[in-house]
Protein backbone atom coordinates (compact mmCIF):
# COMPACT_ATOMS: atom_id res chain seq x y z
CA UNK A 1 0.00 0.00 0.00
CA UNK A 2 1.26 3.50 -0.74
CA UNK A 3 1.41 6.67 1.31
CA UNK A 4 -0.87 8.40 -1.19
CA UNK A 5 -3.52 5.71 -0.64
CA UNK A 6 -3.43 6.14 3.11
CA UNK A 7 -3.59 9.92 2.81
CA UNK A 8 -6.63 9.61 0.52
CA UNK A 9 -8.23 7.21 2.99
CA UNK A 10 -7.69 9.71 5.81
CA UNK A 11 -9.31 12.45 3.72
CA UNK A 12 -12.23 10.14 2.91
CA UNK A 13 -12.94 9.54 6.59
CA UNK A 14 -13.24 13.31 7.15
CA UNK A 15 -15.49 14.01 4.15
CA UNK A 16 -17.30 10.69 3.74
CA UNK A 17 -20.75 11.49 5.14
CA UNK A 18 -20.95 14.84 3.32
CA UNK A 19 -20.66 13.23 -0.11
CA UNK A 20 -24.12 12.61 -1.53
CA UNK A 21 -26.30 11.62 -4.49
CA UNK A 22 -27.57 14.33 -6.84
CA UNK A 23 -30.79 14.23 -8.86
CA UNK A 24 -29.93 17.26 -10.96
CA UNK A 25 -27.49 16.91 -13.86
CA UNK A 26 -24.48 14.79 -14.94
CA UNK A 27 -22.46 18.01 -14.58
CA UNK A 28 -22.75 17.53 -10.80
CA UNK A 29 -20.21 14.72 -11.14
CA UNK A 30 -17.58 17.46 -11.24
CA UNK A 31 -18.51 18.46 -7.68
CA UNK A 32 -16.35 16.95 -4.89
CA UNK A 33 -19.41 16.50 -2.64
CA UNK A 34 -21.29 14.32 -5.18
CA UNK A 35 -20.46 10.68 -5.93
CA UNK A 36 -23.64 9.65 -7.79
CA UNK A 37 -26.14 11.31 -10.11
CA UNK A 38 -29.62 9.92 -10.82
CA UNK A 39 -31.50 11.43 -13.76
CA UNK A 40 -35.09 10.23 -14.29
CA UNK A 41 -36.24 9.68 -17.88
CA UNK A 42 -39.14 8.16 -19.80
CA UNK A 43 -38.47 5.70 -22.62
CA UNK A 44 -40.03 6.65 -25.98
CA UNK A 45 -40.19 2.96 -26.95
CA UNK A 46 -43.02 0.77 -25.66
CA UNK A 47 -41.76 -1.81 -23.08
CA UNK A 48 -43.40 -4.60 -25.07
CA UNK A 49 -41.09 -3.94 -28.02
CA UNK A 50 -38.04 -3.87 -25.74
CA UNK A 51 -39.10 -7.12 -24.09
CA UNK A 52 -39.63 -8.86 -27.42
CA UNK A 53 -36.16 -7.85 -28.57
CA UNK A 54 -34.57 -8.87 -25.26
CA UNK A 55 -36.28 -12.28 -25.37
CA UNK A 56 -35.12 -12.81 -28.94
CA UNK A 57 -31.51 -12.01 -27.99
CA UNK A 58 -31.78 -14.21 -24.90
CA UNK A 59 -30.33 -14.02 -21.40
CA UNK A 60 -26.56 -13.89 -21.60
CA UNK A 61 -26.39 -11.73 -24.70
CA UNK A 62 -23.56 -9.22 -24.45
CA UNK A 63 -22.12 -6.71 -26.87
CA UNK A 64 -19.00 -4.84 -25.76
CA UNK A 65 -16.87 -2.13 -27.35
CA UNK A 66 -14.08 0.32 -26.54
CA UNK A 67 -15.49 3.69 -27.59
CA UNK A 68 -13.79 6.92 -28.64
CA UNK A 69 -15.85 9.62 -26.89
CA UNK A 70 -14.93 12.16 -29.57
CA UNK A 71 -16.46 9.91 -32.25
CA UNK A 72 -19.03 7.79 -30.36
CA UNK A 73 -21.31 6.93 -33.30
CA UNK A 74 -19.33 3.89 -34.61
CA UNK A 75 -19.22 2.32 -31.13
CA UNK A 76 -22.95 2.88 -30.56
CA UNK A 77 -23.73 1.34 -33.95
CA UNK A 78 -21.61 -1.72 -33.15
CA UNK A 79 -23.27 -2.24 -29.75
CA UNK A 80 -26.76 -2.51 -31.26
CA UNK A 81 -25.80 -4.39 -34.44
CA UNK A 82 -27.54 -7.60 -33.30
CA UNK A 83 -30.90 -5.89 -32.75
CA UNK A 84 -33.53 -6.42 -35.47
CA UNK A 85 -36.46 -4.20 -34.47
CA UNK A 86 -35.73 -0.85 -36.24
CA UNK A 87 -37.48 1.34 -33.67
CA UNK A 88 -35.59 -0.23 -30.77
CA UNK A 89 -32.24 -0.35 -32.58
CA UNK A 90 -32.35 3.27 -33.79
CA UNK A 91 -33.42 4.66 -30.41
CA UNK A 92 -30.82 2.69 -28.45
CA UNK A 93 -28.10 3.64 -30.91
CA UNK A 94 -28.90 7.35 -30.59
CA UNK A 95 -29.22 7.15 -26.80
CA UNK A 96 -25.95 5.27 -26.30
CA UNK A 97 -24.18 7.68 -28.65
CA UNK A 98 -25.27 10.63 -26.50
CA UNK A 99 -24.24 8.87 -23.29
CA UNK A 100 -20.78 8.07 -24.62
CA UNK A 101 -20.32 11.70 -25.62
CA UNK A 102 -21.00 12.77 -22.01
CA UNK A 103 -17.79 11.00 -21.00
CA UNK A 104 -15.82 13.09 -23.51
CA UNK A 105 -13.85 16.34 -23.35
CA UNK A 106 -17.01 18.45 -23.00
CA UNK A 107 -17.81 17.10 -19.52
CA UNK A 108 -15.83 14.29 -17.89
CA UNK A 109 -12.72 14.45 -20.06
CA UNK A 110 -12.20 10.78 -20.96
CA UNK A 111 -10.96 9.91 -24.44
CA UNK A 112 -12.00 6.26 -24.38
CA UNK A 113 -14.56 4.31 -22.37
CA UNK A 114 -15.65 0.70 -22.23
CA UNK A 115 -19.32 0.21 -23.07
CA UNK A 116 -21.57 -2.83 -23.17
CA UNK A 117 -25.18 -3.75 -23.88
CA UNK A 118 -26.43 -6.97 -22.29
CA UNK A 119 -29.49 -9.01 -21.35
CA UNK A 120 -29.41 -10.09 -17.68
CA UNK A 121 -31.45 -12.22 -15.32
CA UNK A 122 -31.11 -13.15 -11.66
CA UNK A 123 -29.11 -10.81 -9.41
CA UNK A 124 -25.59 -10.31 -10.82
CA UNK A 125 -24.26 -8.20 -7.91
CA UNK A 126 -26.48 -8.75 -4.85
CA UNK A 127 -24.11 -7.20 -2.29
CA UNK A 128 -23.56 -3.54 -1.62
CA UNK A 129 -20.22 -2.54 -3.13
CA UNK A 130 -18.26 0.28 -4.79
CA UNK A 131 -16.28 -0.04 -8.01
CA UNK A 132 -12.58 0.71 -8.59
CA UNK A 133 -13.20 2.75 -11.74
CA UNK A 134 -13.41 6.42 -12.57
CA UNK A 135 -17.06 6.94 -13.48
CA UNK A 136 -19.68 4.37 -14.46
CA UNK A 137 -23.04 5.03 -16.09
CA UNK A 138 -25.71 2.34 -15.74
CA UNK A 139 -28.95 2.39 -17.72
CA UNK A 140 -31.60 -0.32 -17.39
CA UNK A 141 -33.84 -0.13 -20.43
CA UNK A 142 -36.17 -2.91 -19.32
CA UNK A 143 -36.85 -4.03 -15.76
CA UNK A 144 -35.80 -2.66 -12.34
CA UNK A 145 -32.62 -0.59 -12.23
CA UNK A 146 -29.55 -0.48 -10.01
CA UNK A 147 -29.96 0.51 -6.35
CA UNK A 148 -27.65 3.08 -4.74
CA UNK A 149 -27.30 4.23 -1.13
CA UNK A 150 -25.79 7.47 0.14
CA UNK A 151 -22.49 7.55 2.00
CA UNK A 152 -24.04 8.59 5.32
CA UNK A 153 -25.63 5.13 5.59
CA UNK A 154 -22.39 3.25 4.74
CA UNK A 155 -19.58 1.92 6.93
CA UNK A 156 -16.24 1.23 5.23
CA UNK A 157 -13.05 -0.46 6.34
CA UNK A 158 -9.43 -0.40 5.29
CA UNK A 159 -7.96 -3.68 4.02
CA UNK A 160 -4.54 -3.92 5.68
CA UNK A 161 -3.44 -7.12 3.95
CA UNK A 162 -1.82 -7.31 0.53
CA UNK A 163 -1.97 -4.06 -1.42
CA UNK A 164 -4.51 -2.49 0.92
CA UNK A 165 -7.71 -0.91 -0.32
CA UNK A 166 -11.19 0.01 0.86
CA UNK A 167 -14.22 -2.26 1.26
CA UNK A 168 -17.83 -1.78 2.29
CA UNK A 169 -18.13 -3.02 5.87
CA UNK A 170 -21.89 -2.62 6.03
CA UNK A 171 -24.98 -0.60 5.18
CA UNK A 172 -27.53 0.41 7.82
CA UNK A 173 -30.37 -2.13 7.85
CA UNK A 174 -33.15 0.44 7.48
CA UNK A 175 -31.19 2.76 5.19
CA UNK A 176 -33.26 4.32 2.39
CA UNK A 177 -31.90 3.72 -1.08
CA UNK A 178 -32.58 5.01 -4.57
CA UNK A 179 -33.65 2.55 -7.25
CA UNK A 180 -33.22 3.65 -10.85
CA UNK A 181 -36.25 3.16 -13.07
CA UNK A 182 -36.46 1.99 -16.67
CA UNK A 183 -34.46 4.31 -18.90
CA UNK A 184 -33.04 6.36 -16.01
CA UNK A 185 -29.41 7.44 -16.02
CA UNK A 186 -27.36 6.43 -12.99
CA UNK A 187 -23.83 7.80 -12.88
CA UNK A 188 -21.56 6.37 -10.18
CA UNK A 189 -18.15 7.65 -9.20
CA UNK A 190 -15.73 4.87 -8.29
CA UNK A 191 -12.67 4.92 -6.04
CA UNK A 192 -10.51 5.86 -9.05
CA UNK A 193 -12.36 9.12 -9.72
CA UNK A 194 -10.14 12.12 -8.85
CA UNK A 195 -10.55 13.05 -5.19
CA UNK A 196 -13.02 10.22 -4.55
CA UNK A 197 -10.82 7.44 -3.18
CA UNK A 198 -12.58 5.72 -0.28
CA UNK A 199 -15.89 7.34 -1.21
CA UNK A 200 -16.99 5.34 -4.27
CA UNK A 201 -20.77 5.22 -4.76
CA UNK A 202 -22.18 2.12 -3.04
CA UNK A 203 -24.68 0.18 -5.12
CA UNK A 204 -26.08 -3.27 -5.88
CA UNK A 205 -28.18 -5.08 -8.47
CA UNK A 206 -31.94 -5.37 -8.01
CA UNK A 207 -33.66 -8.75 -8.04
CA UNK A 208 -33.87 -9.58 -11.74
CA UNK A 209 -36.40 -12.41 -11.54
CA UNK A 210 -37.47 -11.32 -15.02
CA UNK A 211 -35.33 -10.41 -18.01
CA UNK A 212 -33.55 -7.06 -17.89
CA UNK A 213 -31.77 -5.20 -20.68
CA UNK A 214 -29.07 -2.82 -19.57
CA UNK A 215 -26.30 -0.64 -20.89
CA UNK A 216 -23.13 0.20 -19.01
CA UNK A 217 -20.31 2.61 -19.72
CA UNK A 218 -17.28 2.99 -17.49
CA UNK A 219 -13.97 4.78 -17.46
CA UNK A 220 -10.78 4.86 -15.46
CA UNK A 221 -9.06 7.95 -14.14
CA UNK A 222 -5.66 7.23 -15.68
CA UNK A 223 -3.67 10.09 -17.12
CA UNK A 224 -4.31 8.86 -20.66
CA UNK A 225 -8.07 8.91 -20.03
CA UNK A 226 -8.48 5.35 -21.23
CA UNK A 227 -11.21 2.87 -20.36
CA UNK A 228 -11.30 0.37 -17.54
CA UNK A 229 -13.12 -2.94 -17.61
Amino acid sequence: MGLAQLQSWGRAQLLHDRVRLSTSSPADLLRPDVNAVHVRRCSPVHPRRLRQEAERLGVGFRSKVLADTRRPAPAAEELVRALREPEVREWLQADICQLLALFGPGLLGYRRVSARLEVLAGTPCPRWHADHVGVRCLVTYLGPGTQVVENRHVKRRWLWGGEGGVAVAGVAAAAPHTCAGEGDLLFLKGHAAPGNYGMGAVHRSPDLSTTSTSSSSSSSSSSSKSAAA
